[in-house]
């Protein structure tokens, strides 16, 4: 399987993007990644994630 890319990075709720996870390739099929949110405020957050031909987000709430 060929390379290819992933672009993954984390928004606020304004779409500002606060957080840059990661921008490699991966010959992998299945994407998995832990996120760490100890330095983000409290509030509403969107994970924004290209593999390839394919966009995907995820929402999610940090309260501490």
């Amino acid at each position: 399987m060929l390379n290819k890319k992933v672009e993954a990075a984390v928004y606020n709720a304004n779409g500002k993007k606060v957080k840059d996870l990661f921008d490699a390739t991966s010959s992998l099929q299945v994407l998995s990644f832990t996120l760490d949110v100890s330095g983000l405020d409290n509030g509403i957050y969107t994970v924004k994630t290209k593999f390839d031909d394919r966009n995907m987000t995820m929402d999610f709430k940090v309260e501490k």
